[in-house]
């Protein structure tokens, strides 16, 4: 009898997941909020140079490309919750991706999308709309490749550089502002060439 109620509970419940609201991971749902989140930035990030070794002047998004069946991507939305509410800033960012819901914005990018498969979710950074740093990363039998295994926190940390990134970004201003910022010291600059 207790078998067969745990094997009806197995085949018809779900495991339990990471409900939690995250605010500041934005679920991109369509190639227009690809675009607008990520591919925007690729004209700046065909011209950057990669011999600076700050992240300044750069906009950069943190992507899980995520099954939602995926045991492991349940089990670690409460990591990336946790990244998102510490390290996001006004050119650091945070977005989801589910890739059973959305097709064809990463075909470009060697996205692990196989149903059957049991690999990690794909963890990508873009810098200005250029992939920087993925995850699973090539050679994961590093020291760090065995601890992002055990998906050890201080280890994604490391890996992805969150602090630096947060870091080099965290008085940055959000775009608008920035540009209306550019648009008022324009306009006091006439002003005062025309009272001379």
């Amino acid at each position: 009898m207790y078998s067969t109620l745990f094997m009806v509970m197995f085949l018809f419940l779900k495991r339990p997941r990471y409900l939690g609201k995250c605010p500041k991971i934005t679920p991109i749902r369509n190639e227009e909020q690809w675009q607008n989140a990520v591919k925007k930035y690729a004209k700046k990030g065909a011209k950057r140079d990669d011999s600076v070794l700050t992240f300044k002047d750069t906009n950069m998004q943190f992507v899980e490309f995520y099954r939602d069946n995926e045991e492991l991507s349940t089990d670690t939305r409460a990591l990336w919750a946790y990244f998102a509410e510490k390290y996001s800033t006004n050119k650091f960012k945070f977005y989801s991706v589910d890739v059973n819901k959305v097709k064809g914005i990463y075909d470009d990018i060697d996205v692990n999308v196989a149903p059957e498969s049991n690999e990690f979710p794909t963890l990508i950074i873009f810098e200005d709309g250029v992939l920087a740093q993925r995850y699973p990363c090539e050679d994961p039998n590093t020291y760090l490749g065995k601890q992002l295994k055990k998906w050890k926190r201080k280890a994604f940390e490391k890996f992805f550089q969150f602090h630096n990134r947060w870091f080099d970004t965290k008085d940055s201003q959000p775009e608008e502002e920035s540009q209306e910022g550019k648009n008022e010291i324009k306009k006091k600059q006439k002003s005062s060439k025309k009272s001379d």
